[in-house]
């Protein structure tokens, strides 16, 4: 007990003297000193190319959604086409399965969300920025298993949209991505005039609804989809007017400010490689899909990424200081991990392994001098872990990552 009063005693002292900065050691602007982060950071070009799975066949054509009902990964197409969702197959793409949605129109479907509960259709497509009827159908999962479903309807208005008149591609009230978090629907803008993308939010329930906005950020393209993995990451998706493809990954942010955070594009490919990338689906943290509609003769595309490794730190995070010169590394690790001193005072150091209970799962003495090094094995669930290194009352913890 007193050894896990220590451990969050340590935490404590780090909230109290908390200094605002990037966070993010993967940034070029990182500051270690910083505890809390002010939204920042700064990234190098990172090119991260998608991973095509399968080509989707002609049917989806014009596929522009993806959502999970259970181990189901569901796709419907855009505005003009059937009021359908398909069930793929998540490695050929195959059509698995066609449920009808009763008393519902495909004005200009563009995206899916999904809470535990239902499937939510955005019916939100609003090229010439002139629609007064936005809506989105909530349809029961339990519903999919039928070959009709019956779809609930809401409706909404965007609070600071006054001009409704005909502009096509050149406004910011388009729309074609959303997510369920928090018992509401989040919404982000495909803004044809300026390139930034708003975050607006709607409650989850039948009825009208005004859209507060909530935010908003230069992402240099179109938005075409949004998703959270429900562990503080949120993927957005689209293209720029040139053809390339990108991925915004929006994390570390305060509550729902998604753009008070770390905010870091990723390079994609180009529409030549992916399509014209339409929807991203988180399957587990750092994981995913994205669709894309067919572009010019190349056909529509299931692909998948893998960005975990943008969403940790390199080496660890310091979370009592630059009292001791260690380097822990890989971080994440597979079955192994390395300890790799500086210039220290030598002498015994107390390491412990703590879980995010603050439980104790390993520890160990060792005598440590400059520049020595150790490996350590632990057989642990993936996950993050707290690794402290203490001399004579003097301590540091240091997260780490199990793949």
């Amino acid at each position: 007990m007193r050894i896990l009063f220590f451990f969050f005693l340590l935490l404590s002292a780090i909230k109290t003297n908390a200094q605002s900065g990037c966070t993010d050691n993967q940034a070029e602007n990182y500051d270690p000193i910083a505890i809390e982060n002010d939204g920042s950071c700064v990234y190098a070009l990172t090119n991260h190319l998608l991973v095509p799975l399968a080509e989707l066949p002609t049917t989806l054509a014009e596929n522009s959604g993806l959502a999970w009902n259970g181990n189901e990964l569901w796709t419907h197409n855009d505005g003009g086409n059937e009021n359908k969702l398909y069930q793929i197959d998540t490695l050929t793409g195959a059509i698995l399965r066609e449920v009808v949605i009763a008393s519902s129109t495909n004005v200009d479907w563009e995206d899916l969300a999904a809470s535990d509960t239902h499937i939510y259709i955005g019916d939100f497509g609003n090229n010439d920025g002139n629609r007064m009827d936005l809506t989105i159908y909530q349809i029961a999962k339990s519903d999919l298993s039928n070959s009709i479903a019956i779809a609930e309807i809401i409706t909404f208005s965007y609070e600071d949209q006054t001009d409704f008149s005909i502009n096509n591609n050149g406004h910011n009230f388009d729309c074609e991505a959303f997510f369920y978090q928090n018992d509401s629907l989040h919404l982000f803008t495909k803004n044809w005039e300026n390139r930034h993308t708003k975050h607006y939010v709607i409650p989850a329930q039948i009825g009208n609804h005004i859209a507060k906005n909530r935010g908003e950020f230069f992402v240099e393209g179109l938005i075409t989809g949004a998703d959270s993995d429900g562990e503080g990451t949120i993927g957005l998706c689209g293209y720029d007017t040139n053809g390339a493809t990108f991925m915004w990954l929006l994390f570390d942010y305060k509550e729902n400010n998604f753009f008070s955070g770390n905010k870091r594009r990723l390079e994609t490919g180009t529409a030549l490689s992916n399509s014209q990338t339409e929807a991203i689906l988180f399957s587990e943290k750092g994981r995913g899909y994205v669709s894309a509609e067919g572009f010019q003769v190349l056909p529509a595309r299931l692909l998948e990424f893998d960005i975990f490794q943008y969403l940790i730190p390199l080496t660890g995070v310091r979370e009592i200081g630059k009292t001791f010169d260690v380097n822990v590394y890989p971080n994440p690790f597979d079955q192994e991990f390395s300890i790799r001193m500086g210039e220290i005072e030598a002498g015994n150091y107390q390491l412990r392994l703590f879980n995010l209970l603050g439980q104790i799962i390993w520890e160990k003495e060792q005598h440590l001098d400059s520049n020595s090094s150790f490996t350590i094995r632990p057989i642990l669930p993936k996950g993050m872990y707290f690794l402290s290194l203490q001399k004579d009352g003097v301590g540091e913890i240091i997260t780490i990552y199990k793949q």
